[in-house]
């Protein structure tokens, strides 16, 4: 008997002790009652689904790509009755398009006769079963993500929240599903867990509409949030199911200020991290769910023309998931390697770490480490050793990507090893290293040992010998030490940008927001740029307090090595803060630093910043000092930039002096003959600048020849301005790196209008380095749409994601984009208090 809905149904075919009945039931419960031995149908193979599929498909589906059949009959849940039904349809449909297009509402016999020719209407039958109740808790299951196991506290949480049902009910709910092969259970799981077939969940899907899908996840929230023990959801216990999908449920019931409230501490990243064995995969799966909806946002206020206030949140979003990039990073490959191979560390663990590492050779040097130990199995084992491979084959510099090629080729063999051996562009040897000092090495121990791997870690200009160095130190340390090394190295640092970052915020800070930057500002390690991250607070500070951070930004400064360019640029910086006579002695210790420098360009650096304090005696002097410099183009160049000190007649014949120096210098130094003509292009009129520009054009290196055209259009009237900028940006494509066409691109960024413009943007889309794309279109902002510059910022910050912490404050440091101008004060303020509170106050797991 096939199909048994009732126990009467079969009681009519018991006839007698002498026979034997046979049935086919959904509803285990009917066996049951009817003391029959129950025997469970198991699911189809693939195979046997792929074959009953072109049975009933008539023959049509032989020349079928097998692949391609077997996502069919996955999608389809490998169940018969599917298969029967898409079988036929698939003798007059293409399989792509069927697939592509598939509904489970359609899955219908072409003429319906009877329940087996819908698979809706088999369905149906079973949901007519259920009681009202039931068949509303049932359905409520379309909420939880498609194709995983759903937990029974995870149940229980939502039943309880739509129908008051206590842990006994939903178990028994549960059972009576299952029996009715509308889901199956896991009982050697724990919790329980209930599975749902694919086309049942699109069946129930269907009867949700978006307001009570909606209802049916804040319902399950609302369950949750009474578990909460204190504010914030990162106070529930976590019961296995709540970390993992919070979010998600916070998403489809569109509480967006919960899902934001998570990212405003470091609460939630230290419950989640932790729960994840300390991967945060899970937690930036929680945060790209954030970023999406302050990216719509952000669009949205973009295209109704409002200032783009969700910009800040995206903008700390940004911070939050590239720190993790950055932290990753910070990790030495080989401390990684050693906490998996004692235990310490799941492999999982570290391949997530690995895969987040951005630079190409750090990834490659992570993989490799992780071939070497024994404790990955087949499957990640070959994962590794591809994953090393491509990132080592990515490696630009020919050096390194020889070398790193040439370590993967030890932990080959066959024809995997000549296979890296033949990637390879360059021969290099085994590292010296390991055959000198590795016996010393492992006769350490104890102290001796922590001290030499402290050492190794701080070893940053020989990143080569630092790697050999720790792959020698690292297999000696014990759990504890590794623990406590592993702890060293989670803090992230970028001084640099920090202080870049400070430069171009400071004069938008509040007292309150500049006080708080303060703390962070003393901090910086390199003393060059925490004394310009304090000369950018200074002037937001109050008088006292003023005083005393100038006083400790120039004991920085002079504590600065001498002969260093950073020495005196630093003291001319701060020079410019100082009055009268202290500024007059300052100056004086900036004009003695600058001839201790050897380099000459760097020396016309450091006059460039204390020029405009050079008066009197002082600018006397150093014109005394000049003409004493032996190469004319020294002179040259020092005179352009002192030139515009000088009194009207002193500074007439300065600049005719310039102009005559710079056809002597030499062609094949050109480079100065650039240089001058940029730092006197500000000076010069009528003659003397049309020589200006008749010397740029003698000059036949392309970048330099345009960064000097470049400087002189801000001198020329609007005809022939238009004219030598159209001259410019035509030639600017000849100029093979992007980092060169920058500073052409920011002196006559201010001069492009209508056609100009239009072609300007045009070349400035079209540069492939992402950084300097920015500066570019930093420098055209102003003369941009306002519309234009918002939608620019967002792409960048986007782009950003997936790149390490610093490409983001560089973002926030370029003066164009933000300024007053272009954000207002709000967004300036709370893009400040992101930096600080993310890149100084947080704990990183």
């Amino acid at each position: 008997v096939d199909d048994v809905w009732r126990k009467t149904h079969a009681e009519t075919f018991r006839v007698g002790n002498q026979s034997r009945l046979l049935l086919t039931t959904r509803d285990a419960e009917v066996a049951a009652e009817l003391g029959a031995t129950v025997q469970p149908v198991p699911l189809m193979t693939r195979e046997e689904a792929v074959c009953l599929l072109e049975e009933w498909a008539d023959g049509n589906l032989r020349e079928v790509d097998k692949g391609l059949k077997a996502r069919i009959v996955e999608r389809l849940g490998r169940l018969p009755l599917a298969l029967r039904l898409a079988g036929a349809q698939l003798r007059s449909c293409e399989p792509n398009s069927w697939l592509a297009t598939f509904d489970v509402y359609r899955l219908n016999a072409k003429r319906i006769e009877g329940v087996h020719d819908s698979l809706v209407a088999t369905f149906e039958l079973s949901l007519k079963e259920l009681k009202e109740t039931q068949r509303q808790l049932y359905t409520s299951l379309a909420i939880f993500k498609e194709g995983e196991s759903i937990p029974e506290t995870a149940l229980h949480k939502l039943w309880s929240g739509l129908a008051e049902f206590d842990a006994t009910q939903t178990a028994e709910l549960l059972e009576d599903l299952a029996s009715r092969a509308l889901l199956t259970l896991e009982n050697t799981a724990t919790p329980r867990c209930a599975n749902l077939h694919d086309l049942l969940r699109d069946f129930i899907a269907s009867k949700l509409n978006a307001e009570s899908r909606r209802d049916t996840h804040l319902r399950l929230l609302q369950a949750y949030r009474l578990t909460c023990r204190g504010m914030g959801w990162h106070t529930a216990p976590d019961d296995g199911y709540l970390y993992s999908h919070l979010a998600y449920h916070l998403k489809h019931a569109q509480q967006w200020d919960d899902v934001h409230t998570l990212f405003k501490d470091q609460n939630w990243m230290h419950t989640r991290v932790p729960q994840c064995n300390y991967d945060y995969d899970g937690y930036l799966s929680d945060l790209m769910i954030a970023w999406e909806n302050a990216h719509k946002r952000t669009q949205e206020q973009i295209a109704a023309d409002k200032m783009p206030t969700a910009l800040a949140a995206c903008v700390r979003y940004a911070l939050i998931r590239t720190s993790v990039n950055s932290l990753a990073a910070n990790y030495p490959p080989e401390l990684v390697a050693r906490a998996v191979a004692i235990g310490l560390w799941p492999p999982q663990r570290a391949l997530s770490l690995a895969v987040k590492v951005l630079d190409p050779r750090q990834r490659a040097r992570f993989f490799v480490a992780l071939l070497t130990i024994d404790q990955l199995d087949y499957d990640t084992y070959t994962f590794v050793k591809q994953q090393a491979l491509n990132a080592a084959c990515a490696i630009r510099n020919e050096i390194d990507r020889g070398q790193l090629l040439t370590v993967l080729s030890w932990q080959l063999q066959g024809e995997e090893r000549e296979q890296v051996l033949r990637e390879r562009r360059v021969e290099v040897g085994v590292y010296e290293e390991k055959r000198t000092i590795g016996p010393l090495i492992q006769q350490l121990t104890g102290d001796e040992l922590r001290r030499e791997l402290t050492a190794a870690l701080a070893i940053e200009n020989d990143e080569e010998y630092r790697v050999n160095l720790l792959s020698l130190l690292v297999p000696q340390l014990t759990e504890k030490d590794l623990l406590e090394e592993l702890a060293t190295v989670r803090a992230i640092e970028d001084d640099d940008f920090f202080a870049e970052v400070t430069m171009a915020l400071a004069p938008l800070l509040r007292n309150e927001n500049s006080q708080e930057w303060l703390a962070s500002t003393l901090a910086i390690q390199d003393k060059y740029y925490r004394v310009q991250a304090l000369a950018a607070l200074l002037p937001t500070l109050k008088n006292k307090k003023r005083e005393e951070m100038l006083r400790v930004a120039l004991e920085a400064a002079r504590a600065i090595e001498k002969g260093y360019e950073s020495r005196a640029q630093a003291l001319a910086t701060l020079a410019l803060h100082l009055m009268d006579e202290e500024r007059r002695l300052v100056v004086h210790e900036v004009l003695e630093e600058i001839w201790e420098i050897p380099d000459g360009w760097c020396r016309a650096q450091v006059l460039v910043s204390v020029a405009p304090l050079l008066t009197g005696e002082n600018l006397r002097d150093e014109l005394e000092t000049m003409i004493k410099a032996k190469s004319p183009e020294t002179h040259a160049l020092t005179l352009a930039i002192l030139a515009s000190q000088l009194m009207d007649k002193d500074r007439e014949q300065a600049v005719r002096e310039v102009m005559d120096e710079v056809w002597v210098i030499e062609t094949e130094k050109e480079w100065y003959r650039a240089q001058v003509l940029v730092a006197v292009a500000p000076l010069l009129t009528g003659e003397s600048l049309h020589e200006g520009l008749n010397a740029a054009r003698t000059i036949k290196d392309t970048r330099l020849h345009l960064r000097a055209l470049a400087a002189l259009v801000s001198r020329l009237t609007n005809g022939e301005r238009n004219q030598v900028v159209r001259e410019v940006l035509e030639r600017v494509w000849a100029i093979e790196n992007d980092w060169d066409r920058v500073p052409v691109f920011e002196a006559v960024a201010p001069f492009l209008v209508d056609e100009n413009l239009h072609e300007g943007l045009k070349v400035a889309l079209a540069i492939e380095d992402e950084r300097a794309r920015i500066q570019v279109l930093a420098a055209l902002a102003p003369s941009l749409p306002r519309k234009q510059v918002y939608e620019t910022l967002l792409e960048f910050v986007e782009s950003s994601l997936n790149k390490e912490r610093s490409e983001v404050l560089q973002l926030c440091a370029r003066r164009n984009f933000f300024t007053p101008t272009s954000l207002s004060t709000e967004i300036f303020n709370a893009i400040a208090k992101h930096i600080i509170e993310i890149c100084r106050k947080w704990q990183w797991q």
